[in-house]
């Protein structure tokens, strides 16, 4: 009697913790901002919401605030020279999760390219 309840345990609890596990699996990603840089002094943003719809894009240039509603689930802003600016970029959407801030430091040069790639790998936790 005692191997067939001690079997009946050890089953129930496999099973509970493969539906457990099973459900933090299934839950959908946060939204990314990612920036691209190619060798031509050029950047480029992309934006994956994971499916999302009605996110918004928050993005800033040297400070200046730029909203933009209705974002696609992704996006690619293709190359462009950042030219002089610091440019951020965030993603919200409206379940309530949000992307890292994503940076790009213009002008394009060695030094500001590291401090893009640092701030971008580590999400932005250390700053620039």
């Amino acid at each position: 009697m005692r191997t067939t309840l001690t079997t009946v345990a050890a089953a129930a609890a496999v099973i509970a913790g493969t539906y457990l596990t099973a459900g933090v699996a299934e839950a959908a990603a946060a939204p990314e901002v990612h920036v691209l840089l190619n060798n031509n002094g050029q950047a480029k943003v992309t934006v994956d919401t994971h499916g999302r719809t009605g996110c918004t894009l928050h993005a800033t240039i040297d400070g200046t605030p730029a909203v933009h509603p209705d974002v696609p689930p992704t996006l690619d802003s293709g190359w462009s020279d950042p030219g002089h600016n610091v440019l951020s970029y965030r993603v919200a959407c409206p379940d309530g999760t949000s992307s890292p801030t994503a940076y790009v430091y213009g002008p394009r040069n060695p030094l500001n390219d590291l401090r893009t790639q640092f701030a971008n790998s580590t999400e932005g936790v250390f700053g620039s």
